[in-house]
């Protein structure tokens, strides 16, 4: 908006009708939208509004005299060299300069799809607040994210040890279920819904984040719900939409088999929109990495590892502050077989990648 408040300063004489200077880019898309908007309209496809509702002046549009140049930035993919020769995309700021014109046709091609996605987004919250807020009975939310992986340091160190740093992969959920007399204190009824809050931690050696780590880290959460004696009918996971993760035709093949795996008689693994996966998750990897750090600069401890990465909590931290540890041996599985009906449809695996929820039910 600097631009078109230059515009309007400089041209104030030659503007005859009264220009709008937006102050967010929710005023933006209410212009280009109707009064009472449905869902047609954010997705484009009411003849009453779209992107022609915003004016533009020639200035911004390229139909001006003279065009002026501008200097802007947007990410794009763009191939950077890797370890071994390699070659990879990546997606990084890349600085522009060019006509007015071109920075504003960009911004009305991102403004189409921006309402439906900010649309999406706000729903997705308000669904979730809703579900663990009245979570039913029998009934569990795990929240899963993948935080950055943990380097292990030590307060002294040789000099080549800096370059050459193990890293621990950290796995953290967020587990949502409802309260057990007999671990809680508590019992969570129908008419008094008692919600309790777990952050479960998942701490390996292995650097390789795909579907079979993933697998074992909800195999773990089984196995410690069984342990408690917590009875899992339904089963609502939440993830980010990373494919090696949670979402490509390998992670949909093994979600396919939680009823099977886990004894589950319903389960809906639910994707955030991208960009607003961000969350109490976050927040708790963040934690686990800080209170690692605080004890090798205390000297309290020496991290080489995964294990020397767990052993601290027992020794070192506040167990209060990050929840109940236990120590447990990962063992990943590939498991490739998938049970195949005659009557199954077809999917195309580019619409069910578009999609933000993958939902299955027990047939046995």
């Amino acid at each position: 908006m600097d631009f078109r408040k230059k515009i309007i300063k400089t041209n104030a004489n030659d503007i005859g009708i009264d220009v709008q200077v937006f102050e967010s880019i929710s005023d933006v898309v209410d212009v280009t939208l109707c009064i009472n908007p449905t869902l047609q309209c954010m997705k484009r496809q009411c003849a009453e509004c779209g992107i022609h509702k915003l004016y533009l002046l020639p200035e911004e549009t390229g139909d001006a005299e003279t065009d002026e140049t501008v200097k802007w930035e947007k990410f794009e993919k763009v191939e950077i060299k890797a370890k071994g020769n390699k070659t990879t995309k990546k997606l990084v700021l890349v600085k522009k300069e060019s006509k007015v014109s071109d920075l504003f046709s960009h911004f009305l091609q991102l403004l189409k799809s921006f309402p439906f996605h900010q649309h999406r987004a706000t729903w997705q919250n308000n669904q979730f607040q809703e579900l663990s807020s009245n979570l039913p009975l029998n009934h569990c939310i795990c929240v899963h994210d993948f935080s950055e992986n943990y380097r292990c340091t030590e307060l002294k160190q040789l000099q080549s040890a800096y370059f050459q740093k193990t890293e621990v992969s950290v796995h953290v959920t967020i587990i949502h279920r409802h309260a057990l007399p007999n671990i809680d204190g508590v019992e969570s009824t129908e008419q008094n819904p008692e919600i309790i809050t777990e952050h479960f931690f998942v701490i390996s050696d292995d650097q390789q984040h795909d579907q079979y780590f993933v697998h074992e880290v909800r195999k773990t959460i089984s196995e410690y719900l069984a342990s408690i004696s917590y009875p899992v009918d339904t089963m609502h996971e939440f993830t980010d939409g990373c494919a090696a993760q949670y979402k490509s035709r390998h992670c949909f093949g093994d979600i396919s088999n939680s009823s099977r795996d886990f004894g589950f008689k319903h389960f809906t693994r639910n994707y955030f929109e991208t960009a607003h996966a961000k969350g109490p998750q976050d927040a708790a990897g963040g934690l686990l990495k800080r209170q690692a750090d605080l004890a090798v600069l205390r000297g309290q401890a020496h991290i080489q590892n995964a294990r020397d990465h767990l052993q601290i909590y027992h020794e070192c931290v506040n167990v209060q502050k990050i929840g109940q540890v236990r120590h447990h041996e990962m063992v990943k599985e590939t498991n490739n077989t998938f049970d195949v009906e005659e009557d199954d449809e077809e999917v195309p695996l580019s619409e069910m990648v578009s999609k933000g929820q993958v939902a299955g039910d027990s047939f046995l």
